[in-house]
């Protein structure tokens, strides 16, 4: 390897990167300091932060950049200062938002911003050619960030960057080691490619998960880079990024940059501070999900938040590693805390606990509220054992024996409620401790414990086995160890035409009453759902 006879330049985005461990609400005066200093270290560029198009988002003011904000800030003319935003922000399926161009954009002449980094999926990459086109349009330098970059085949690099050429209004073409599993010798090829085939500049975002960051961003240096993003120790999704610090003194030793590493130690502090609270930085988790390529944001999220039981978070990666875990979803992360390789028992023994013929089960749909006094009057005739399933709004606490409830989300919006029943509460406990530590009861408390598993209904007599923490299937579990032989239920009205949780539903009652045809299931208020009503019972 021959080291590239030219200078590098550095991009730090601490910001924008780093906003992922406070939600992007860093105070204007660290920013401004923060900005002198990279202007004193003679860093060519920070990107400030988002410009997040959906302004519902709970998130701080630097996930939405705008020119007001600019304003506020102490204006630094010798850094050039980028905006990401996302690419999927501005379509429809493939159809281009032009619109969305100019009602949140203005021309670059009347613009703090020099430019903006435009965020994709790497397989993504052909929608952007509009977007990158309107923007430049603007006057704006145009970087394309090409995220999870890694694991494609050289013949791929060169068809994209060819082709992102021959647009001719990318000024920057960036590839992101996204899940912080490239090796030195992948940098080196692809940034090789890309210099060959995409005639402008190219630039790495490198990720530190597996404590490669600064050796790949060495490699890049030695393939020819143009760019090197950065971050001040780190700071950054997951892992975190190769440290600015780090990328000052390695390229200033291979002379291909003048950062000044004694003026960025004056920003150190103040980011030592927020290491110490949010404690990015690489470690055995954030490895292990690089060889797995699960995105970084599962890894962060059991980490940081204290709800997630740390002796899982193995189990918890080796199930995400089967499933396709590439760009984050709650509900796959929800599911894999409850997918442990040891079985997850409960307490208590639900054999036989129920001693009345009929049970009544309560749902949650808007039949509840409709027909709320029908309801009262035929569990005050009939008298049979009545199970909530989650708190409910319309039936008091007085007509229910029993309630249930098995979701994490629901289990974190109602668990201020549990201290106020009085009579039973089922949940897998022990699968919420962090949740509900040293919660102080006035109801009886029964943990039914709660496995997930792809395609399986099984109940046991003090856990069961299901393709998904949801409530049904985890109410009619414990029921089906206690003989019954009558099950009626209210509020099954079903979800909105053409919801996916209508088919999850329906094939699992389908399966229920085929499997167990001892037992009648019979609903009393309408439902959608392939279960037999008889409205005529309330």
């Amino acid at each position: 390897m021959n080291i590239a006879n030219k200078k590098i330049k550095i991009l730090d985005c601490t910001l924008r990167d780093g906003g992922y461990y406070n939600n992007w609400n860093f105070k204007n005066k660290l920013v401004d300091k923060y900005l002198k200093t990279i202007s004193e270290t003679k860093i060519e560029a920070v990107e400030l932060g988002y410009r997040i198009i959906n302004k519902k988002r709970l998130l701080g003011k630097y996930a939405f950049i705008d020119e007001n904000l600019l304003k506020n800030l102490k204006n630094n003319k010798n850094v050039l200062k980028f905006v990401m935003i996302n690419s999927g922000d501005f379509f429809i399926k493939n159809k281009f938002l032009s619109n969305l161009i100019s009602k949140n954009f203005i021309n670059k002449d009347l613009s703090l911003i020099d430019g903006f980094r435009i965020a994709t999926n790497i397989r993504d990459y052909k929608k952007c050619k509009k977007l990158t086109l309107a923007l430049s349009k603007l006057g704006y330098k145009i970087c394309l960030n090409l995220m999870q970059a890694s694991n494609h085949s050289d013949q791929y690099y060169r068809k994209i960057s060819h082709e992102i050429n021959s647009w001719k209004n990318v000024d920057i073409l960036y590839f992101a080691d996204s899940f912080g599993n490239m090796l030195p010798e992948d940098v080196y090829k692809i940034t090789k490619i890309f210099k060959k085939n995409f005639k402008k500049e190219v630039g790495v975002h490198l990720h530190n998960n597996k404590g490669f960051g600064l050796i790949n961003a060495i490699y890049a240096a030695k393939a020819g880079v143009d760019w090197i993003d950065s971050t001040i120790l780190g700071m950054g999704r997951g892992s975190g990024n190769v440290t600015t610090e780090s990328i000052i003194l390695e390229m200033n030793s291979m002379g291909m940059h003048d950062g000044d590493i004694y003026k960025i130690e004056n920003i150190i502090t103040d980011f030592e501070r927020l290491q110490k609270k949010y404690k990015w930085g690489s470690n055995l988790y954030y490895h292990l999900s690089a060889n797995l390529n699960i995105h970084p944001t599962y890894t962060q999220t059991l980490l940081t938040d204290d709800r997630y039981e740390k002796n899982k978070i193995l189990d918890s990666l080796f199930y995400l590693s089967k499933k396709e875990s590439t760009s984050f979803n709650q509900e796959k992360l929800r599911a894999s805390i409850f997918s442990a390789k040891l079985t997850n028992y409960g307490d208590w023994n639900s054999s036989g606990w129920i001693n009345k013929n009929k049970v009544l089960v309560i749902g949650t749909g808007p039949s509840i509220k409709q027909n709320k006094k029908k309801i009262i009057s035929y569990i005050e005739k009939n008298k049979p054992f009545v199970i909530g399933l989650n708190i409910n709004n319309y039936i008091k606490e007085k007509y229910i024996n029993a309630t249930i409830v098995c979701h994490e989300t629901r289990v974190i919006i109602d668990s201020i409620k549990y201290k106020n029943l009085n009579k039973i509460l089922i949940l897998p406990k022990k699968s919420f401790n962090k949740i509900l530590p040293n919660n102080d009861f006035n109801c009886t408390v029964y943990d039914y414990g709660l496995n997930i598993k792809d395609n399986q209904f099984k109940a046991y007599k003090n856990y069961c086995i299901l393709p998904k923490p949801l409530v049904v299937p985890y109410a009619f579990a414990i029921l089906l160890n206690s003989n019954i032989k009558n099950i009626n239920i209210v509020g099954f009205d079903g979800f909105e035409e053409g919801d996916i949780k209508n088919n999850e539903m329906n094939n699992f009652f389908k399966k229920f009453q085929s499997d167990n045809k001892s037992i009648k299931l019979l609903s009393l208020t309408p439902s959608i759902y392939d279960i037999k009503t008889n409205l005529k019972i309330l």
